[in-house]
């Protein structure tokens, strides 16, 4: 293991390791679908689009 230079916070240590998403392919072979049929959105998308309320905690605040 390597060595950091500086320290971590401790309850990063408990943090499940990243599982990755399946790729198409596979999802395609185990839904019986044709991957161009599949459209793969990232972990951070919604497929309804953006919530109202979202949008205004996203506004650029100017510098003060």
């Amino acid at each position: 293991m390597n060595t950091l230079p500086f320290s971590l916070n401790p309850a990063l240590a408990t943090l499940p390791v990243y599982q990755p998403g399946r790729p198409i392919e596979e999802v395609a072979r185990e839904l019986g679908l044709s991957a161009e049929d599949i459209i793969k959105l990232a972990s951070n998308e919604n497929p309804s689009g953006h919530r109202a309320w979202r949008l205004g905690r996203c506004a650029v605040r100017p510098r003060k």
